[in-house]
């Protein structure tokens, strides 16, 4: 029995944003031991291996400003990918509006027929404009915004950015479960 799709030509590609918070509440350990940065690159590289190769990603970060891991490719350098993810380190602030405008720039452009944002966040950051603007890329490109809020008491605009990027949202309180949640997200993405 095979589960891989054979037809590419029926299978519509996927442009998939990883948007990671890394500030330094991101050092903080899960009950296990594992601090929340490294939970979320675990996440990452087992999402990029559920992923076809000619999927695209990007992968980026942000403290009080938002930084490029990795700009939009095809995921056919899954290595590459994983060197990448492995390069984060948590320290800094909290602004998700740097790392919602630096992809909200460029993500309009991808030629994909699906395009979805995962978010991971402890939500330490100012609202502002954060709705809005996850809105927008729905309404204007089709983006998709999923968040993934780390912690009891998540702030309501989290919920409802991904309401407003017809996303899902993740509220955990046990952070080991990102790599799964993260997995989760994925194969919803790709059967959009």
């Amino acid at each position: 029995v095979e589960t891989q799709i054979r037809d590419q030509q029926r299978l519509p590609q996927l442009t998939l944003v990883y948007l990671l918070d890394r500030s330094g509440s991101m050092g903080i350990s899960s009950p296990r031991g594992i601090p929340h940065i490294d939970l979320a690159k675990e996440a990452i590289i087992r999402s990029i291996g559920l992923l076809q190769d000619t999927d695209r990603v990007a992968i980026t970060s942000f403290d009080a400003q938002a930084y490029w891991i990795a700009n939009f490719q095809q995921v056919n350098d899954g290595r590459e990918l994983q060197r990448l993810v492995a390069s984060l380190r948590s320290g800094g602030g909290t602004s998700i509006m740097a790392g919602m405008q630096l992809v909200a720039s460029t993500i309009i452009e991808e030629p994909s027929e699906l395009k979805h944002i995962i978010l991971l966040t402890d939500g330490g950051a100012s609202p502002n404009g954060l709705i809005e603007l996850t809105r927008d890329l729905n309404n204007a490109a089709n983006v998709t915004t999923s968040v993934i809020s780390i912690g009891s008491g998540s702030p309501n605009f989290l919920q409802q950015m991904a309401d407003a990027g017809q996303g899902n949202f993740h509220g955990i309180t046990d952070t080991d479960n990102i790599p799964n949640i993260f997995a989760q997200e994925t194969v919803l993405a790709t059967r959009s």
